[in-house]
């Protein structure tokens, strides 16, 4: 009789840990499955407030970038409206001359012979109201102009489109003769790039403006590099593109920029609503994220 008391007891404790042993397991597994959901919306929470501190930094970079370029565009109309001043003797690219940099220059002098060299291929200076802007295919024409106290100038006499560029390029005498008069603005040289080819000056040709080659293959022996000038055009008045009538540069185009300020205040507006967004999705989510599964045991 206990006998078979003790073999039905077996299997009922052997029933019950079977239960066991299952709910344990299934807790466990319960568990495993709320860590790696944990981990899962932690690291998204990371990435995504990544993302949102990024775009909320570009678009107060912008911000600053826009208030910079309004600045700049408001310098340099007061310095282009100033009255014409003359450019000052001896002046040479190693002078201190940023308080010029943007003044209307008035120089006069004698283009040296034979000191005529290209940059070219060029588009025209930039006018809406000129037609030949809209040719892509042409050159600018740089010469050396000697002032009467000895002091070379290297010249931007103006753009041709290529048609007229190659029959000034096959002219025997390229340089005006006599004195010359005009008001011109300030520039730099250029930087060559990784795509640029190197510059040609034993056939007059230039892809991009390096002041000292350009100044070398003119003939200028002095220690210091001669300053260069754009020619400007005279306003309001247009007369057909010549060989001795090229394009000139407008006041106008010392003031257009490819990065405008409507556009960095566009890219500014952007990166900060999408900022605002991810802060607002953020706090609507990171509740629910912070809040760990709960399971229940029975």
């Amino acid at each position: 009789m206990l006998g078979q008391r003790v073999l039905r007891a077996v299997p009922r404790l052997s029933a019950r840990s079977r239960r066991f042993a299952a709910s344990a397991a299934q807790a466990k597994a319960g568990r495993s499955s709320g860590n790696e959901s944990n981990f899962s919306r932690y690291a998204g929470m990371a990435f995504f407030g990544a993302v949102t501190a990024t775009t909320a930094y570009l678009g107060t970079w912008q911000t600053e970038r826009y208030y910079w370029k309004v600045d700049l565009i408001n310098e340099r109309t007061k310095e282009l409206s100033e009255s014409v001043a003359e450019l000052p003797k001896d002046a040479t690219a190693s002078d201190d001359i940023d308080d010029i940099e943007y003044r209307q220059l008035r120089i006069e002098g004698n283009f040296k012979p034979g000191s005529t060299f290209y940059l070219y291929p060029r588009s025209a200076p930039a006018d809406p109201s000129d037609s030949v802007a809209r040719v892509k295919s042409g050159g600018y024409i740089y010469s050396l102009l000697q002032r009467e106290d000895g002091t070379p100038v290297i010249v931007n006499r103006g753009w041709l489109p290529r048609k007229l560029l190659d029959v000034h390029m096959a002219r025997a005498e390229k340089e005006e003769d006599g004195k010359v008069y005009f008001v011109g603005v300030l520039r730099h040289g250029e930087v060559k790039n990784n795509f640029t080819p190197d510059n040609e000056p034993n056939k007059r040709q230039f892809f991009y403006l390096d002041h000292e080659e350009l100044a070398d293959a003119m003939g200028v022996t002095s220690a210091d590099l001669p300053v260069i000038v754009d020619a400007l055009a005279v306003e309001g008045q247009t007369k057909e593109v010549t060989l001795d009538n090229p394009v000139r540069k407008s006041i106008a185009s010392y003031l257009e920029f490819y990065m405008t300020p409507e556009k960095h205040a566009g890219y500014a507006a952007t990166c900060i609503a999408a900022a605002v967004m991810g802060i607002l999705r953020f706090k609507k989510g990171g509740g629910r994220a912070l809040r760990a599964p709960r399971f229940e045991h029975r």
